[in-house]
C-alpha cells in the first residue's frame, strides 16, 4: 500500500473534521450512539446544568459563518430519561444528529462525538464514535476551571477518498479552561458569559493497524461564551492559516 497516498487521506479525514473540503450539500444522518427507548421528556430533567439547562422545551438555534459561507442550525431537547436526555440536531441541507447526554452528578457526558463545523456545510463522511472519556461539561463551572474530554471515533470517508481506503480511525481530544467572564452580543441578545477557550487535538491512522500511517494538524483553538440560563451564545473556531474563522452565533433562544 502506498503511504503517501494513505498519508493523504488520513489528511483528508483531518480536514473533514475541522471542517474544511469540499461544501456539496447532501442531506444525511450522522451515525451516533444512541439509548433505545428514551421516553418523552417529563415535566423536569436531570439535565438542567446552570450553564446548559436541557430541559423539556429547551432550543437554541444559531447562525454559522466561515468566509463567505452562511449556514443555520438548531439544537431542541427531544426525550429525557432517568439519567440522559436527547438532543436533536438539525442542520441545513437535511443532516441530522440525535445526541445523547448522560447526566450524573451535576456533570454532563456527550455520548457521541457531533463535528458541528463540518456538518453545517454538509460534509460526506459518516462519524461512528466508539468509546467517550470526560465530561463535556463539569458540575463546578467557574473562572478557573479546567477540564478534559476524548473521544475514539471512525471516520467512513467511501464517498471522498480514493483507492480503497474506505475508513480511519481517530482520537479526539479537547482541553478547556474557564478565561474569564464578560459581557457578549449575539443576534438573540446581550449577555454576561464565561468565556471558555477549548483546543481540540486530532489523531487518525488505519483501522486496526498497529504503529500505522498517522497524521495530525497542530491543535484546533476555539473560544466559547456560555451564559447561566441560557447555553452556548457563540464560539469561533480558528480554522488555520488562511482559513479565517468558523462563528456561530444564537439567533433564537427558548428557555421554558
Amino acid at each position: 500500500m502506498n503511504p503517501k497516498l494513505v498519508r493523504a487521506t488520513l489528511v483528508i479525514g483531518i480536514l473533514i473534521l475541522a471542517g474544511a473540503g469540499c461544501q456539496t450539500r447532501t442531506a444525511g444522518t450522522s451515525t451516533m450512539p444512541t439509548i433505545p427507548g428514551l421516553p418523552s421528556v417529563a415535566v423536569t430533567s436531570p439535565c438542567e446544568h446552570p450553564y446548559y439547562p436541557l430541559k423539556p422545551g429547551y432550543e437554541i438555534a444559531y447562525q454559522t459563518k466561515w468566509g463567505t459561507n452562511v449556514s443555520n442550525y438548531s439544537e431542541k431537547v427531544t426525550a429525557g430519561g432517568s439519567d440522559s436526555v436527547q438532543l436533536h440536531l438539525a442542520f441545513d441541507g437535511g443532516t441530522t444528529s440525535d445526541q445523547t447526554i448522560q447526566c450524573r452528578d451535576g456533570k454532563l457526558q456527550v455520548m457521541g462525538y457531533v463535528d458541528v463545523a463540518s456538518a453545517t456545510q454538509s460534509k460526506r463522511a459518516n462519524v461512528t464514535t466508539k468509546s467517550v472519556e470526560g465530561d463535556f461539561l463539569p458540575k463546578d463551572l467557574r473562572v478557573g476551571s479546567e477540564w478534559t474530554n476524548k473521544f475514539e471515533i471512525e471516520m467512513d470517508m467511501s464517498q471522498i477518498a480514493a483507492g480503497g481506503l474506505n475508513k480511519v480511525e481517530g482520537t479526539i481530544t479537547t482541553q478547556r479552561k474557564v478565561l474569564g467572564e464578560e459581557e457578549v452580543t449575539v443576534p438573540a441578545g446581550t449577555f454576561k458569559a464565561l468565556k471558555i477557550q477549548a483546543e481540540t487535538a486530532i489523531d487518525t491512522h488505519l483501522p486496526g493497524v498497529a504503529n500505522g500511517v498517522t497524521a495530525s494538524i497542530p491543535k484546533l483553538v476555539t473560544t466559547e461564551w456560555w451564559v447561566k440560563g441560557k447555553g452556548m451564545v457563540k464560539s469561533v473556531m480558528s480554522m488555520g492559516a488562511g482559513q479565517g474563522d468558523n462563528t456561530s452565533e444564537a439567533t433564537r433562544i427558548v428557555v421554558p
